[in-house]
């Protein structure tokens, strides 16, 4: 995802430039752990309290995916909440750590706020 970003919507050449790449690799993989820690952590929770009614779905005939599509909605709903919060706030939090990650990296002011402003 984030190759595709430098390259298609920065179009920096070449891709791997580090004042790109590692901003946006790293908020990338932020929020890519806390949505996957948080899934894991609501599905294996749902379906140790739900167990009686999967395995009475499972002894109805139920498939495996049909008797527990319940826990994985809400484990998705659950994982998906902070991005979304997240989106509500983008211009208190990611405009400036992106901007400062690019001028750290050697951007000047304009072309940092050039670049964040088309993402």
């Amino acid at each position: 995802m984030t190759a595709v970003t430098v390259g298609l919507v920065l179009q920096a050449d070449p891709v791997w430039e580090p004042q790109y790449a590692i901003p946006l690799a790293g908020m990338s993989l932020g929020n890519a752990v806390t949505a996957m820690s948080l899934s894991v952590d609501s599905l294996l929770k749902s379906l140790k309290e739900g167990r009686d009614k999967i395995e009475l779905l499972l002894a109805g005939g139920a498939s495996r995916s049909e008797a527990c599509s319940e826990a994985v909605r809400e484990a998705v709903t659950v994982a998906m909440t902070p991005t979304i919060n997240n989106l509500t706030v983008i211009g208190l939090v990611s405009i400036p750590g992106m901007m400062t990650g690019q001028i750290i990296g050697g951007n000047s002011p304009a072309a940092a706020a050039k670049y964040q402003v088309r993402l």
